[in-house]
């Protein structure tokens, strides 16, 4: 046999197989590396779109609500004003009634709601109270955000109440479109006590066309309300009637809701999941020369020439000033930052350790937060090992369509 065959059959060496053995282990590593940055970049993708499709769902159930806030209740304010203090009991849907919410002071609430509001309840289409207190462009701590509508039906409009007669039963000038069970707000033509009742079981609009008995004539301090001259309004049956609060429980990073007027007070709602900030402004015109114009719940807020208050002191003054900038609101937009649930484990921040809010409607002349047309970004800020997560931010302007007058 020739010594070229011999060299055939022998086959490779060992220093051969071992280079092809590393090469081999390196092409092995270099396709486990491909798979593994895939996999991670497919589930740092999906964990971002879960939180996006929680934060457009959040937007997308906070919008049916803002749209509707003042349902039933501008035509009252149109003769009273907004302000007044509620009086009202809560109910836990059913029948048993929970402790009453009385102007005595503000309500005792379980988080992310305690100790938010800066006074008594009182009536309000919309209200923002800042996280941070006073607002601030550094954003710490979410806005809580608070809404009432009541229904629509019939009876929007106010009707007068007139002299009892004989049997106690409260009588109005029409009792068409109320129903037994269904909420009321009672109240003066001024800004001043007002009461949510029900509608007694015993209401029979066929018996008498002028009586409309209630299941409470007197809830918290609200007092003689039930009166010549005073007025009462129907708000609807169930939760079509609501006063809601709405925030961000950092605990469960969850966008929480509380119908006050509906549930008990100590249950808040969960709307949607990872949502660990809401910053909320208004878009305002006070009168229709004004311009609209955007602008953070703050104070001493210009416009043509006027001062307006629309920190949560401000608007919960129960004044003629105060009810003034109530009606003024004709927008809000909110600002959800989400965060998507996958730890990325890393040892640096896997985004850019801030996100930025408003900065679409601000003007590059901006210098303060109460100048005019000014709605100076909102800036929250994240450091390791909060920055091992992703973070997006959601905004929507959502217009305020029924509480002017």
């Amino acid at each position: 046999m020739s010594a070229p065959n011999r060299n055939i059959q022998g086959g490779h060496t060992l220093i051969e197989l071992m280079i092809a053995i590393l090469i081999g282990m390196l092409l092995v590593l270099g396709a486990f590396k491909v798979l593994a940055d895939f996999e991670g970049n497919k589930r740092s993708t999906t964990a971002v779109n879960d939180a996006m499709q929680s934060g457009n769902y959040g937007l997308f159930a906070l919008d049916k609500l803002i749209r509707s806030a003042g349902s039933g209740l501008s035509r009252y304010a149109a003769k009273a004003g907004w302000g007044c203090t509620l009086n009202f009991k809560p109910t836990d849907g059913a029948t048993t009634a929970a402790s009453s919410i009385s102007s005595s002071g503000p309500p005792s609430l379980n988080p992310p709601f305690n100790g938010v509001l800066p006074g008594a309840l009182r009536l309000a289409p919309v209200m923002i109270v800042p996280g941070d207190a006073p607002w601030s462009s550094t954003a710490t701590k979410s806005d809580v955000f608070m809404v009432m509508l009541g229904g629509s039906g019939y009876s929007e409009a106010p009707v007068r109440f007139k002299p009892n007669v004989s049997g106690g039963l409260s009588q109005v000038d029409s009792n068409v479109g109320f129903s037994a069970g269904e909420w009321v707000l009672v109240g003066s033509g001024g800004i001043g006590e007002c009461m949510i009742s029900h509608v007694a079981s015993t209401f029979n609009p066929a018996g008498n066309n002028v009586s409309l008995p209630l299941a409470d004539t007197t809830v918290g301090n609200a007092a003689g309300l039930i009166t010549a001259g005073n007025y009462v309004v129907a708000l609807g049956n169930g939760v079509t009637a609501s006063f809601l609060m709405l925030g961000v429980d950092t605990a469960t990073s969850s966008l929480m809701s509380l119908d006050l007027l509906n549930s008990p007070t100590s249950t808040p709602q969960a709307l949607a999941d990872d949502v660990v900030m809401m910053r909320v402004i208004y878009q305002v015109q006070p009168r229709p020369v004004d311009p609209l114009t955007w602008t953070n719940p703050v104070g001493n807020v210009t416009i043509g020439g006027i001062a307006y208050n629309y920190t949560p002191t401000g608007l919960n003054a129960g004044t003629a000033a105060a009810s003034a900038a109530l009606r003024s609101i004709v927008a809000v937009r909110i600002a959800l930052v989400v965060r998507a649930p996958l730890n990325e484990q890393k040892s640096t921040n896997v985004n850019s350790g801030s996100v930025k809010m408003f900065d679409a409607l601000d003007s590059p002349t901006c210098t303060s937060a109460t100048t005019p047309a000014c709605a100076n970004p909102v800036t929250v800020t994240w450091t390791y090992p909060a920055g091992n997560y992703r973070y997006r931010k959601l905004e929507t302007t959502i217009p305020v369509r029924n509480a002017s007058f």
